[in-house]
């Protein structure tokens, strides 16, 4: 069993302060710079990076944040926006204010002595629901923010400058279900909600219609067994969470954590895979890497005592094989909160007050079976 501890930094920490501001999240470019939310004291305002080319970790901190804006909760990437220039568009929401801001991730090749620049260029001016529990994504100049029980929100940005409009297209719609604490989005005119529903927990595929301002629902995946309730961290560590597999023959897959690990191709009506995990381990959150063909999930083993990833092979995308399951522990009793996965890259985060974001490797092959076995026989 390996024990993968959060690597030691005094640049910056990321860290759980209390009740209600206890949101960790982090994305990943594709070449191997997280970019992470932080609840240290004094610097909730604050985004965090973590270069894993160069093991640099950064603080970014932004004098010109509008004064509402008490901290960020959750962060989201659109790596084709600015693709010209070389940078990638950063997004990041309070839950506190309802406000999204947007900001310009700077390659190394353009900046100073190989150090990563993140510099804000706006935020939004109104209000859009975040309560109790929120989301974002961003793909393609749409922009979703899940709402909770407050109901669907979206706003447009330019793909060109990374600028978002300052009031949404569609705001705080309902769709006569209890609340989606989570989303991912299919396409730009396509979202993937979690949703608690009035019968349990499930994925609603929502249509965006920007021209008449509305969202349409297409169809449900649920989810049995769920874990419910069962590990919320509020405002935006809800245990229910998905991630898009895109192939390059132009199919598409939709994974999901919560609890159980399923999948589906949200174009389409069916009901979900559910895929076979080791016993024990419940997703809670995950990221898929399109160009490994890789899934990662991060989630808890032996009722939550304990935090560990899950690495899946997806090249058979309704069939995936366990790679490899690995422990790992911060400073703390918090779990793991948010993963991402890029290149050869997983990067994690806890809630709890650890100075870090956990880095390891991919596996590069699967195990053999009897390799594998003996992995898991080790943390039963």
């Amino acid at each position: 069993m390996k024990i993968l501890q959060l690597l030691p930094a005094s640049i910056f920490v990321l860290s759980c302060c209390n009740d209600a501001a206890q949101a960790r999240n982090i994305v990943t470019t594709n070449d191997g710079i997280a970019i992470g939310t932080t609840n240290q004291s004094g610097l909730r305002r604050s985004l965090v990076t973590y270069d894993a080319n160069t093991s640099q970790q950064d603080v970014h901190q932004f004098s010109n944040l509008p004064n509402t804006i008490r901290g960020f909760d959750d962060v989201a990437l659109d790596s084709d926006a600015m693709a010209r220039q070389g940078d990638v568009v950063a997004f990041a929401i309070d839950a506190s204010s309802g406000l999204v801001c947007s900001f310009n991730l700077s390659a190394r090749s353009s900046t100073r002595r190989g150090e990563v620049s993140l510099q804000l260029i706006g935020c939004t001016t109104q209000r859009v629901s975040t309560s109790p529990f929120v989301g974002i994504d961003a793909q393609r100049g749409t922009l979703v923010v899940s709402g909770g029980t407050g109901g669907v929100s979206t706003f447009r940005y330019d793909t060109s400058t990374g600028r978002l409009s300052s009031r949404p297209t569609i705001r705080n719609q309902t769709l006569n279900e209890i609340g989606h604490p989570s989303v991912t989005l299919v396409s730009r005119n396509i979202a993937a909600l979690c949703t608690d529903t009035r019968s349990g927990f499930g994925i609603t595929i929502a249509n965006i219609n920007q021209s008449s301002r509305s969202l349409d629902r297409s169809r449900f995946f649920p989810v049995e067994n769920t874990v419910n309730f069962k590990y919320t961290i509020s405002p935006a560590n809800f245990p229910c969470d998905s991630s898009m597999y895109f192939q390059n023959n132009g199919r598409s897959y939709l994974y999901v954590a919560n609890g159980p690990v399923t999948v589906q191709n949200p174009r389409r009506n069916g009901s979900p895979t559910v895929v076979n995990v080791p016993n024990g381990f419940e997703a809670l959150t995950v990221d898929v890497n399109s160009d490994r063909s890789i899934a990662v999930f991060g989630g808890v083993i032996q009722n939550g005592a304990r935090s560990a990833y899950l690495e899946l092979d997806i090249s058979n995308p309704l069939n995936p094989r366990v790679v490899t399951m690995e422990v790992v522990s911060g400073q703390g009793r918090g779990r793991i909160t948010g993963i991402a996965s890029a290149g050869q890259d997983i990067f994690y985060v806890f809630d709890d007050d650890s100075s870090s974001i956990g880095h390891a490797r991919i596996q590069q092959s699967l195990l053999e079976d009897s390799e594998l076995k003996d992995i898991l026989s080790r943390v039963e």
